[in-house]
Protein backbone atom coordinates (compact mmCIF):
# COMPACT_ATOMS: atom_id res chain seq x y z
CA UNK A 1 0.00 0.00 0.00
CA UNK A 2 2.70 2.50 0.97
CA UNK A 3 4.47 1.85 -2.38
CA UNK A 4 1.30 2.80 -4.26
CA UNK A 5 0.94 -0.54 -6.04
CA UNK A 6 -2.79 -0.39 -6.75
CA UNK A 7 -2.72 -3.46 -9.00
CA UNK A 8 -1.33 -5.68 -6.26
CA UNK A 9 -3.75 -4.25 -3.70
CA UNK A 10 -6.69 -4.82 -6.08
CA UNK A 11 -5.58 -8.44 -6.49
CA UNK A 12 -5.42 -8.88 -2.72
CA UNK A 13 -8.89 -7.40 -2.27
CA UNK A 14 -10.33 -9.62 -4.99
CA UNK A 15 -8.77 -12.81 -3.63
CA UNK A 16 -9.74 -12.06 -0.04
CA UNK A 17 -13.29 -11.37 -1.21
CA UNK A 18 -13.40 -14.88 -2.60
CA UNK A 19 -11.88 -16.72 0.33
CA UNK A 20 -12.74 -14.61 3.39
CA UNK A 21 -15.02 -11.56 3.22
CA UNK A 22 -14.30 -10.88 6.89
CA UNK A 23 -10.54 -10.78 6.28
CA UNK A 24 -11.18 -8.65 3.20
CA UNK A 25 -12.93 -6.05 5.34
CA UNK A 26 -10.00 -5.92 7.76
CA UNK A 27 -7.49 -5.67 4.90
CA UNK A 28 -9.42 -2.81 3.29
CA UNK A 29 -9.70 -0.91 6.57
CA UNK A 30 -5.98 -1.26 7.35
CA UNK A 31 -4.97 -0.47 3.78
CA UNK A 32 -7.01 2.76 3.83
CA UNK A 33 -5.34 3.83 7.07
CA UNK A 34 -1.92 2.98 5.65
CA UNK A 35 -2.64 4.98 2.48
CA UNK A 36 -3.75 7.98 4.55
CA UNK A 37 -0.61 7.84 6.70
CA UNK A 38 1.71 7.36 3.73
CA UNK A 39 0.08 10.27 1.92
CA UNK A 40 0.35 12.53 4.98
CA UNK A 41 4.02 11.59 5.41
CA UNK A 42 4.79 12.37 1.77
CA UNK A 43 5.64 8.74 1.01
CA UNK A 44 2.72 8.29 -1.38
CA UNK A 45 1.91 10.59 -4.28
CA UNK A 46 -1.68 11.88 -4.52
CA UNK A 47 -2.23 10.16 -7.90
CA UNK A 48 -1.05 6.83 -6.46
CA UNK A 49 -3.27 7.34 -3.41
CA UNK A 50 -6.26 7.96 -5.68
CA UNK A 51 -5.64 4.70 -7.57
CA UNK A 52 -5.25 2.83 -4.28
CA UNK A 53 -8.49 4.21 -2.91
CA UNK A 54 -10.24 3.17 -6.12
CA UNK A 55 -8.89 -0.36 -5.64
CA UNK A 56 -10.17 -0.31 -2.06
CA UNK A 57 -13.65 1.00 -2.93
CA UNK A 58 -16.58 -1.00 -1.60
CA UNK A 59 -17.39 -3.87 -3.90
CA UNK A 60 -19.64 -6.89 -3.98
CA UNK A 61 -18.85 -10.06 -2.04
CA UNK A 62 -16.71 -11.43 -4.87
CA UNK A 63 -14.62 -8.29 -5.24
CA UNK A 64 -16.57 -6.96 -8.23
CA UNK A 65 -18.55 -3.79 -8.30
CA UNK A 66 -22.31 -4.36 -8.32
Amino acid sequence: VARGDAGTVAGHVEELGRISPKARGAYVALARLTADRALAAGLLKPDDASRLLDALAERGSEGKQP
